[in-house]
């Protein structure tokens, strides 16, 4: 590791700003001589919290949780990135290239109105939604100790990615620490008594669907099905108390003072083609592994495997006495301070809303996991739009700051769902549009569902292959590796390759994109009519010379 320094200015009041990187390899990076390894980054609050939405959010790539830090009771959301409805299928509408040339001409005419109403009858898939997914369910840890607690504190250190709940009842501290790991692929949890014999609480599992339960002395095994088959299974480990279970209420430690629980979940999952894999063979594997290793151990693992990566980039922007306040204190008195007084009111918030960023990607996209959909892996009960990935902005914003914010080791997913979309994504290519290569449209699911759903007016946007190529593309001008490129030409390739036949002449004889709409943007006809089908929309045009000359590009740096 090599860090190079240098001094920012910014034009708020006197802050100066600073920013590390830490690269391997040695390469760009800027800072001061200030100590910013002591910017804090523990953001904190003095009470439970009151919705999901105050939840602090944790992830490990596939799987993640939100504890709420309850007292009496700590209900914990989980996810299995693998999770959803449905199953493996094409959306694939034959009948729809029948229509294409007339909504084409209907475009030409500028009949809108027409087009459109067209196109939602005959060009939409089949069927015309994908599935979503949700939480796979909660962990609720239900305590012996009363409810009238002092000294509470509930915080979450985004340098290490551990949760932690604080506070005492009647003279005792009771020590909740928590995180997802990565390297293990395990929730771990820690819950200690500052007194001998005085921890209690019920650790259960509420799962959808539940086909069987399966609890011993210190596991719990929840199998179920939606469409696909999963299992979720805890373990109380490094108890110094009596462990006891129960099929109807769970695993119940008494008289401890300290004890650790282990979780982990797994589906049928094996590809989106293929959905015949054992979940209790997975997770035995996972147990299987943790079987010999301590507490610390573990820890000390997800410590190290986070930390490289969020300790990559250090921003300060000074303030850091604010850190003293609970955050939601914070930002309470950001929104009270008056437009453009932000920053200096709370330059330090604005330091760890950046870094909050990177620590979610960090949490919710790694090696081999899904990518982060519209929410990323959080509180999906009550997620918009199903929580499948829609592909006309919000994935590539996901990664937009991917190789920027010096996180190149978490682009994998974006890489393989964007390979992942080439197979149903050269079916819809030819049977909606009879063109070689692939597209996709503005959303997908785990199936890699490529067809337009949800109506013209938001599916009918063929630019989503383009869009996530051209993100292949940059990630390779800054990591400048030809192996990549090697791969990720091939599908940047097809994703042309579809443009090469879709592209039709104007009047003026320019080619054009018809039909399509303009990233879900109305507009209003002459009649007075609001729609949004059109023919060669302007930020479409834009999104196709990017790919296009980025393929170019490509093929010349490997001379094919």
């Amino acid at each position: 590791m090599m860090t190079a320094r240098r001094m920012l200015s910014v034009a708020t009041t006197t802050v100066l700003t600073s920013i590390t990187f830490s690269v391997p390899g040695g390469w760009l990076v800027a800072a001061t001589p200030l100590a910013v390894a002591d910017v804090p980054m523990t953001l904190w609050f003095t009470r439970p919290a009151a919705n999901e939405r105050e939840t602090l959010p944790l992830g490990g790539g596939r799987l993640a949780a939100e504890p709420n830090g309850g007292v009496e009771r700590e209900s914990i959301c989980l996810t299995d990135d693998t999770f959803s409805t449905g199953q493996p299928r094409s959306y694939a509408n034959p009948d729809a290239l029948e229509y294409l040339p007339k909504v084409r001409q209907l475009l030409r005419e500028k009949k809108f109105v027409e087009a459109q109403d067209l196109a939602d009858q005959h060009m939409m898939g089949s069927p015309g939604t994908q599935a979503g997914y949700g939480r796979i369910g909660y962990l609720h840890i239900d305590f012996a100790h009363g409810s009238k607690t002092t000294a509470y504190r509930r915080s979450l250190d985004m340098r290490v990615a551990i949760a932690t709940t604080e506070y005492e009842v009647d003279g005792v501290k009771y020590t909740r620490e928590m995180f997802v790991s990565h390297p293990d692929d395990v929730i771990a949890i820690r819950l200690t008594a500052s007194q001998p014999g005085k921890l209690g609480f019920t650790a259960s599992l509420q799962m959808p669907g539940v086909t069987s339960l399966a609890p011993d002395n210190s596991s719990f095994v929840v199998n179920g099905r939606i469409e696909m088959r999963y299992q979720a299974r805890l373990r109380i480990v490094e108890c110094d108390g009596k462990v006891t279970s129960d099929p109807q209420k769970g695993v119940t430690v008494e008289g401890a003072q300290s004890s650790v629980i282990l979780y982990t979940s797994a589906t049928s999952y094996k590809n989106y083609k293929d959905i015949s894999g054992d979940p209790n063979a997975r997770c035995e594997g996972v147990f299987a592994k943790l079987c010999d290793r301590k507490y610390a151990d573990i820890r000390a693992a997800h410590v190290a495997d986070f930390s490289n990566l969020f300790g990559r980039v250090e921003v300060d922007f000074g303030g850091h006495g604010a850190s003293r306040r609970p955050t939601d204190e914070r930002l309470m008195a950001v929104r009270n301070c008056g437009e453009g007084n932000a920053i200096s009111a709370d330059p330090l918030l604005l330091a760890q809303l950046f870094q909050m960023g990177r620590y979610m990607l960090i949490s919710s996209s790694r090696v081999g996991s899904q990518p982060p959909t519209l929410r990323g892996k959080w509180h999906r009960m009550t997620a918009v739009y199903a929580d499948y990935w829609t592909l006309n902005v919000n994935l590539e914003a996901a990664y937009w700051p991917v190789d920027s914010c010096n996180l190149a080791d978490c682009f994998e997913p974006l890489l393989r769902l964007t390979e992942e979309l080439r197979g149903p994504g050269s079916e819809v290519a030819s049977k909606h549009y009879g063109c070689r290569g692939f597209t996709a449209h503005h959303i997908t699911d785990l199936w890699r569902g490529a067809a337009p759903t949800d109506g013209a007016r938001w599916g009918l946007w063929p630019m989503s292959a383009a869009w996530l190529s051209m993100m292949l593309w940059e990630h390779y001008e800054f990591t400048q590796d030809k192996e990549y490129l090697c791969r990720a030409y091939q599908t940047m390739r097809e994703a042309a390759l579809f443009f090469v036949d879709f592209l039709i002449e104007d009047e003026a004889g320019r080619l054009i994109i018809s039909p399509c709409v303009s990233f879900e943007d109305p507009f209003v006809t002459p009649s007075g009519a609001d729609v949004r089908v059109s023919a060669g929309p302007t930020m479409e045009t834009q999104i196709l010379r990017k790919l296009f000359n980025s393929c170019i590009r490509a093929s010349e740096t490997l001379n094919t």
